[in-house]
């Protein structure tokens, strides 16, 4: 703790009134910030050079029952990389509902379908990596005993397209007027391999956004009109062996 001396010491230097911004108040501050460390030290135990805080005995937090709650989140347990491949090559897709019995201990025993997604591969894959994945604290009687109790939630599987996912390359004109302004603006090139919310994007807004309205200048400062030409190219291959 007492590595944090200055730090503490400044913090009550700053906070004093300005007129008393001199040695003696200085001198104050860094013996008042000193002194709150010793007391705080006393809250600490010490145990190879690491400070741990002691904490109270954990209690029921309401005095009422809880569900089972898993110590991960949902979200990310399951990936775009896990889709079955099989269904992937033929467009399946959906949602799979599940119900997951877990023990006292918060141990997952099994696993089950409770809504189909009408396919068998996603149905057995959202299971199958539930149990592999998940974990959980199990559920409390309010009396502070651990009970045996069920998890239920949802696994969209959609298909999605990386950000590029392929070669592509784009190219567009506008003209940027003395104000600042995008006019003109026009696609030259769009050809290759675009994701669909890369070209929903240009499809909405093709050129740069021009809202700041930051103008050319010449020479002499005056604003002054330049037409643009942006070309965008990506290449995707596989990587290089080392």
């Amino acid at each position: 703790m007492k590595n944090i001396a200055p730090a503490l010491a400044l913090v009550v230097l700053f906070a004093a009134p300005a007129q008393a911004q001199n040695e003696d108040a200085v001198a104050a501050a860094v013996e008042e910030a000193v002194e709150a460390i010793d007391a705080a030290e006393k809250g600490f135990e010490q145990q190879d050079g690491i400070e741990i805080v002691p904490m109270p005995p954990r209690t029921p937090e309401t005095g009422e029952p809880y569900p089972v709650r898993p110590q991960l989140r949902r979200y990310g347990l399951i990936k775009t990389a896990d889709y079955p491949v099989a269904a992937w090559r033929n467009d399946q897709e959906g949602s799979v509902g599940y119900a997951i019995e877990v023990s006292a201990e918060g141990k997952a025993l099994s696993c089950k379908v409770t809504q189909t997604s009408s396919y068998p591969l996603l149905d057995g894959a959202t299971c199958s990596l539930m149990m592999e994945r998940a974990e959980f604290t199990a559920a409390n009687d309010g009396k502070g005993q651990s009970v045996a109790g069920t998890y239920e939630g949802t696994q969209r599987w959609r298909k999605r397209e990386p950000e590029f996912p392929g070669t592509f390359a784009v190219e567009a004109h506008y003209t940027l007027d003395e104000n600042g302004e995008v006019q003109n603006c026009e696609i030259v090139e769009i050809s290759g391999d675009l994701s669909e919310r890369m070209r929903g994007g240009l499809d909405r807004q093709p050129c740069p956004n021009s809202r700041q309205g930051i103008p050319h200048r010449d020479v002499d400062g005056n604003p002054v009109a330049k037409d643009v030409v942006v070309r965008f190219q990506v290449t995707v291959s596989d990587p290089a062996d080392e």
